[in-house]
């Protein structure tokens, strides 16, 4: 470790100090799983085209002369580059060699892997091909099948001895090493040279990922675990295309724009099927890599990174950008008789581009550093740490953020070292050290936004709508302003709170003439705005003329340059207007849509039909913000609309609408949701598409909310109440409204204001109270309600990273002791917790409802039809508890883990205890209703609906038995149980076997998942509206690994541990839509916590990995007889072996060390290592420990 700088620090003096370093809070930043370390890859694989060759191409084909190498090889060494390419930086940076080409013959060393791109690669068989063409005949498919080859070669060459065997990769590095990938972008460049439109263009993609994919994966199934793939990059700033098309239209830096875009579209539908990889394998560590933006930053901003021209080549010759493509860097040229060499620029270090398509060493270095640290990476996780799969959560105090769960182990082995250091020197520690730092330090700093831009309806109206129309009069703003200002509330909105927050002045009204300064921001928000241009307008009709476009077109046509005019006139008007820069520098806010909604609602059409309506006000809204960051808007704060059906402008004028437990209208809210789904949606997809934008999406439906749901919480009462109203249950009315005169028996009436609006969350029947506003503007300013998680003062930052104060801090300390005293240090100790600390309290669930089959029936099936025969129960309980195990199923070990007992089955009338909950599960239920049902056929009548039918008879059922009171009634879970309890489900797998089982084919079985995943998600939804809010979902298991599927199929494919390929790839399919399912199931409830819970990968490891946990033959039955894996479908566990019954088939010797109970389900000791894995969160998603699953995320 280098010698690090710290701020000396001289008010204190210390002589003789002992000291003892306790940190207690070091744990909030590191990860659960303790033996989680950098990579040690001993070898890398690259494939891709001129961006990461090292000599292929020159060994083949054509081989660069100088300049080129001249840098840092001085020589020609086969690179497109005047030095080294990202590739070897990568290389060096693991203390590898760099990669020897596998088509040069020449001096290679394979011993620490090999290169397989080059130069002209594409992904897709290319069009025309080296010599008479342009691209290399090393396309992907090509370059896989030398990698496929390349394999047994060079492990027959080990075998053989000698000095070659000593060049080889070792076998085991094949899936120890990382894998890297640059290609593509010469799959782009057909189009452009092939004379294909952009749209044309744009159309192949497609079909270039899907090559992409399929190479990916035969490379996977070779072995490889570990992948690191870039993106490709901003093709339009390159000067090959900025020369070749000249009439392009250029961005604000100079790129092509369409072009870029083109290699935007790439990167996104890249990015979506190397997400879709992800999924389908559960073995695969692979890492998506935004080079793009890495690179893209050099043209943007390339004085602040050292460079100059980044759009001309270095070597090149002619014209605006020093690049034709008649002679290229290193060819000669004749000009005025004279032969003229292309050499190089005399500066290289301070160029972007080396020769008109390829980068500068000085380049590839600052991109290698940009991309190795994590930040431009998905998962966000550094080059280091590329060998595991996940990110992890960190919940920090007040704080909610996703951080590289590996990025931590690097703080903590950076403390550690210090720790080190310290020992070394001679000093006596007295002093006792606790730093207790909880709030987490950002890497980033915080915005300091000079000014704010809105646009939006009501809910941020500072007096647009009462300069244009009509003026608003008390008792609006009677709370806080003492006079009306044209806000719709009693007093400030969440705006102000905005604007107040980062120092700044309440935002005037762009439509206000009076008194207005805009030094700091305007406000293009009015009242009754939408976001189409409405049907009905002011001030005949009902909503107002200034739409989101108008709203735009009032920024863009008249304040933009009126302030530039009245600035450059100078005086006192120009003291009243925003500078220059301010524009690119603001923070844009938006809060529109409502105003659409209710459009429809009042307008006799149906819900169905406003929803319909959805996906154009969308696409209009994100028409706008593209408009708005056109003009130099960067940073974006984006609220999605509020829960509707809770305010009484729709519970008073739709009475007839159905509410929820909380008295909202559920369907209004329905159709909110469905807004705000689709908004995320296309901000998501907006956020890939403009690379310079901090697009921030708030959830404040949520935050708004929660002030209906638990009013007392927040301070409130009678949130459904208008404060200022007259009338009715609501107290509101719609020819009665707030500051309306009305008459009563021939006297006239003000209406007017509650008394404590304080206290009250709805001001005028829909809008908030002051009180209300800062409620919420509390709960989304921390970041809680955002996507991507991030507070509003780090708004400006499109991605985001954070630091432990407390490891900086400690840092500090350490040194200053090292370097100012001469002490002796004879003890520190240095408490490391590995288990993160949760600002959240641990869940604390009263009850558990299982829904399932026979991985969690605690008694059910044999209940109702057959009792499981001893040696079922043997391990734990000694005799058959009806459970499918030697012992204990994972469900016990949940409910042991909150302190409650095991749960008795609701089929099970004797003895059970119904206090903490219930199982309703039944062994060979299955999620859709079965085709065949025992007794006579093979599956349980006890399907997911049936199971959700007598789950809702429980709950009445229970209430009458408490209300009648007794010893039965002590057995009944309360009342509020249901709503606080944790709801597990394990179902599935009897599905996928119903069809394995019936002839249909394996394609067959993968058509029906859809249908089974939405019953699945119906019955959820159900539960749900019954009150239950926490949901803890297993996905299925790895079947084609148990002796059942190995023994009934004998035909499959295995894999090399030994489980059926197909059988668990229609698992993982299953698994995967089921993910999904539950990612859009969690945006359409907004109050449940729903976790899904891959136990698919946490099964798998025990067959890949039995030793590590303790386990033997994970592939044969413990409780079984005959043939290779001890199972037999007639002779089952505990079956008699012949007729008169005195032999039975029994259990193996020490259940203890085998996977597999019967064939088909495990043993007490291998539920105990599954649970072990789920519980701690590194299996779940969202990555929440099993204590914390009643908190959503």
């Amino acid at each position: 470790m280098s010698k690090m700088e710290f701020a000396s620090i001289n008010k204190f003096h210390i002589s003789h100090v002992s000291f003892f370093v306790v940190l207690l809070y070091i744990a909030t930043i590191v990860n659960g799983s303790s033996n989680i370390s950098e990579c040690n890859f001993h070898a890398i694989f690259n494939f891709g085209d001129s961006n990461s060759d090292t000599g292929g191409l020159a060994a083949s084909l054509l081989a660069p002369t100088p300049p080129y190498g001249e840098t840092y090889f001085h020589r020609p060494v086969g690179r497109f580059s005047d030095g080294r390419l990202v590739v070897d930086f990568i290389a060096e940076s693991f203390g590898l060699p760099y990669l020897s080409a596998y088509l040069d013959s020449l001096g290679t060393n394979f011993s620490h892997g090999a290169n397989f791109a080059t130069a002209g690669s594409t992904i897709r068989p290319p069009p025309s091909i080296i010599p008479q063409g342009g691209y290399s005949p090393f396309y992907l498919d090509v370059q896989y099948t030398q990698f496929k080859d390349f394999k047994p070669r060079t492990q027959f060459i080990r075998q053989q001895g000698g000095i070659f065997a000593t060049l080889m990769p070792k076998e085991e590095y094949f899936q120890r090493a990382l894998y890297t990938f640059d290609i593509g972008q010469n799959d782009l460049g057909v189009g452009f040279s092939g004379n294909m439109t952009i749209q044309q263009v744009n159309a192949s993609v497609l079909g270039i990922i899907k090559g992409f994919s399929k190479n990916v994966k035969d490379i996977y199934n070779l072995g490889a675990r570990s992948f690191w793939i870039h993106n490709t990059g901003p093709i339009g700033c390159l000067p090959y295309i900025l020369g070749n098309f000249e009439s392009a239209e250029r961005d604000e830096f100079g790129c092509a724009k369409q072009y870029n875009e083109v290699a935007q579209y790439f990167n996104l539908k890249l990015k979506e099927a190397v997400d879709q990889i992800r999924e389908e394998f559960p073995q695969v560590a692979i890492t998506y890599v935004d080079i793009y933006s890495a690179k893209y930053s050099l043209f943007t901003n390339p004085i602040k990174y050292g460079f100059e021209h980044p759009l001309v080549a270095c070597c090149g010759y002619g014209g605006k950008y020093n690049y034709s493509s008649i002679v290229r860097c290193g060819g000669t040229i004749e000009v005025n008789g004279t032969q003229i060499f292309v050499g190089s620029c005399k500066r290289p270090y301070v160029r972007v581009n080396w020769d008109g398509a390829h980068y500068t060493e000085a380049a590839n270095k600052f991109i290698f550093q940009q991309i190795s640290s994590g930040a431009f990476s998905d998962p966000p996780i550094p080059l280091n740490m590329a060998c595991h799969r996940n990110s992890i959560q960190y919940t920090g105090k007040s704080h909610k953020f996703h951080a590289p769960n590996v990025f931590n182990y690097l703080l903590m082995a950076s403390f550690i070292k210090i720790i080190i250091m310290a020992l070394k020197h001679n000093a006596v520690v007295s002093l006792i050290v606790i730093i207790l730092f909880s709030v987490p330090i950002y890497a980033t700093n915080k915005c300091s936004f000079p000014a704010i831009f809105n646009f939006g309806a009501s809910n941020s109206d500072t007096g647009g709508f009462s300069s244009s129309f009509f003026a608003l009069s008390l008792p609006y703003g009677e709370t806080y302003f003492h006079r009306s200002t044209g806000r719709f509330s009693d007093g400030r909105i969440i705006l102000d709170f905005i604007a107040q927050n980062f120092g700044l002045p309440y935002l005037s009204s762009y439509l206000n003439s009076l008194g207005s300064n805009f030094t700091h921001g305007a406000n293009f928000a009015t009242a009754g705005s939408t976001i189409r241009i409405p049907n009905s307008i002011l001030p005949k009709g009902r909503f107002s003329p200034f739409s989101l476009a108008i709203q735009y077109m009032q920024f863009r046509d008249n304040f933009i340059p009126k302030t530039k005019f009245i600035r450059d006139q100078g005086g006192v008007f120009a003291t009243l207007m925003p500078k220059e820069d301010y524009f690119s520098k603001a923070l844009y806010t938006f809060d529109i849509g409502q105003n659409d909604l209710t459009a429809g609602f009042f307008s006799n059409a149906t819900l169905e039909q406003v929803n319909a309506t959805i996906p154009d006000m969308v696409n209009t809204f994100i028409e706008n913000i593209k408009n708005i960051y056109k003009l130099g808007a960067r940073s974006f704060w984006i609220h999605n609309t509020g829960p509707i059906g809770c305010t009484p402008l729709i519970l008073g004028n739709i009475p007839s609408a159905k509410k929820d437990r909380y008295g909202c209208a559920k369907q209004y809210n329905e159709v909110s949701q469905h807004f705000n789904l689709k908004l995320k949606e296309a901000l998501s997809l907006l956020r890939n598409n403009l690379p310079q934008a901090a697009i921030t999406y708030v959830d404040i439906y949520s935050a708004k909310l929660n002030l209906f749901i638990n009013p007392k919480k927040y301070g409130f009462k009678l949130p459904h109440v208008a404060c200022c109203g007259y009338g009715g249950k609501y107290n509101y009315g719609e020819n009665a409204r707030c500051g309306d005169t009305i008459n009563i028996n021939g006297a006239n009436k003000l209406v007017g204001s509650c008394k404590k609006p304080y206290t009250r969350v709805i001001w005028d029947g829909t809008h908030y109270t002051q009180a209300a506003n800062k409620a919420v503007f509390d709960q989304i300013s921390t970041g809680a309600f955002t996507d991507p998680p991030i507070p509003l003062n780090r708004s400006c930052h499109r991605k985001f990273k954070f630091l432990c104060g407390s490891f900086i801090k400690i840092m500090t300390l350490i040194e200053f002791v090292r370097q100012k005293h001469n002490l002796v240090v004879s003890l520190i100790v240095v408490i490391l917790f590995t288990a993160p600390i949760y600002a959240k309290n641990e869940c604390r669930f009263p009850a558990i409802f299982n829904f399932g089959a026979s991985n969690s029936d605690t008694g059910g099936f044999a209940s109702a039809f057959f009792t499981l025969p001893y040696p079922f129960g043997e391990t734990y309980f000694h005799r058959s508890t009806g459970r499918f195990s030697d012992g204990r199923i994972i469900l016990d070990f949940i409910a042991q883990n909150f302190g409650l007992p095991y749960l008795s089955s609701y089929l099970n009338s004797v003895g059970s205890n119904f206090t903490h909950g219930a199982s309703f599960s039944t062994a060979s239920s299955t999620i859709r209703i079965p085709d065949s049902i025992v007794p006579h056929g093979k599956f349980s009548p006890f399907s997911l609906e049936v199971q959700y039918g007598q789950f809702k008879d429980f709950i009445p059922k229970t209430k009458f038995i408490r209300d009648q009171g007794g010893v039965l009634a002590t057995l009944m879970p309360k009342e509020d149980y249901f709503s606080k309890a944790l709801y597990t489900f394990d179902i599935g797998q009897n599905d996928l076997m119903a069809g394995f089982t019936s002839n249909a084919t394996l394609e067959q079985v993968n058509a029906t998942i859809p249908d089974m995943v939405n019953t699945f998600i119906e019955n959820i939804k159900n539960i749900y509206n019954l009150g239950a809010r926490s949901f803890w979902i297993h996905n299925t298991g790895p079947s084609g690994c148990t002796p059942e599927t190995l023994v009934r199929f004998p035909e499959a494919i295995l894999d090399s541990y030994g489980c059926a390929i197909q059988y668990n790839e229609v698992c993982q399919h299953f698994n995967l839509k089921l993910k999904k399912a539950l990612s859009l199931l969690r945006k359409v409830l907004p109050l449940a916590a729903i976790t899904y819970v891959d136990i698919y990968t946490a099964k798998l490891n025990l067959f890949i990995d039995p030793k590590k946990y303790g386990f033997e033959l994970p592939h044969v039955a413990c409780c079984g007889y005959g043939g290779k894996y001890n199972y037999n479908i007639i002779a089952k566990c505990g079956a008699p072996l012949n007729r008169d019954g005195f032999k039975i088939v029994g259990s193996c010797k020490t259940p203890s060390t085998r996977v597999i109970w019967d064939g088909t389900h495990y043993t007490e000791a291998a539920n105990k290592a599954v649970f072990d894995q789920i519980s701690t969160g590194a299996f779940t998603y969202p990555p929440i420990p099993l204590n914390r699953s009643c908190q959503r995320i």
